[in-house]
């Protein structure tokens, strides 16, 4: 393996390669051989490393080539949907005890941050079935699935739902504490994912009152309907969102999360 490459390992995958070494083998290029004609006992291991089976993992040496996992989900970076505002400027100084005490005026340190606020879009989709052949729940990607394997499936998208409408990043979190929960979500079953970023290729513009949320809630699902009609998708979609009377199609958005959480659990059955 690449001397400088990060390498993802579950615990019990490491607990199991170091088991047959101590009973079986005692070559580590003995035991790469056996990985590589058969790694299926191998992925037995990985039923409780989630992370790795959504994030997946690639070497282009060593161990790792044997046991490649093909990522799951994939999360877009967060666009705004409307022109960004210029920058306000935030002047911020440090105060030096030691330089007071030493009868000299002035901070210790004086500098700037820039800053802008806006509304976020974000795309992630999950490959339901890719979940559970990285799990060990399926042999391979043809493979049928079966209700506990989907079951599983389904609890993990439900838990991503929660974790991309409620955790945000930690940077600068100290100094803005944005910790801002998602006002809307699409949740889609389908065939093919479909990212709605083109609904703000033409930049979002405020409403009378001055905001951007409304709009581009309403962009987005008017996108939404549009794309679905103009290909003839068959997908099974509902929506989550604070505000009262939003619609996405022909259904009114539920206004607590749990309730889409609990959809995406049965399965697209209300």
């Amino acid at each position: 393996m690449d001397a400088d490459a990060v390498a993802p390992w579950s615990v019990a995958e490491v607990a199991h390669f170091c088991e047959l070494l101590e009973s079986q083998e005692d070559d580590p290029k003995k035991l790469e051989k056996r990985i590589e004609k058969d790694a299926r006992p191998f992925r037995e291991v990985m039923s409780k490393a989630v992370d790795i089976a959504l994030s997946g993992r690639m070497a282009t040496s060593g161990l790792m080539t044997h046991l490649p996992v093909d990522g799951a989900l994939a999360v877009a970076h967060a666009i705004t949907t409307h022109a960004v505002e210029p920058q306000d400027v935030d002047w911020f100084t440090a105060v030096d005890d030691l330089t007071q005490d030493a009868g000299e005026t002035g901070a210790g340190h004086l500098n700037t941050q820039q800053f802008s606020a806006g509304v976020f879009y974000r795309c992630a989709s999950l490959n339901l079935r890719q979940l559970q052949v990285n799990l060990g729940l399926l042999s391979d990607i043809h493979a049928d699935e079966t209700s506990q394997s989907r079951q599983r499936a389904l609890a993990i998208a439900r838990h991503v739902l929660y974790l991309l409408a409620t955790v945000v990043p930690s940077a600068k979190q100290q100094s803005f504490a944005a910790h801002n929960l998602a006002d809307f979500a699409i949740v889609s079953l389908a065939d093919q994912p479909i990212s709605l970023a083109n609904a703000f290729e033409r930049p979002v513009e405020c409403n009378r009152d001055g905001g951007f949320m409304e709009p581009s809630i309403t962009r987005l699902a008017d996108y939404w309907s549009r794309i679905n009609q103009a290909y003839g998708l068959d997908e099974q979609a509902r929506a989550f969102a604070l505000k009262d009377d939003i619609e996405l199609g022909d259904q009114v958005a539920w206004n607590n999360l749990a309730q889409l959480e609990d959809w995406i659990a049965a399965d697209a059955q209300d």
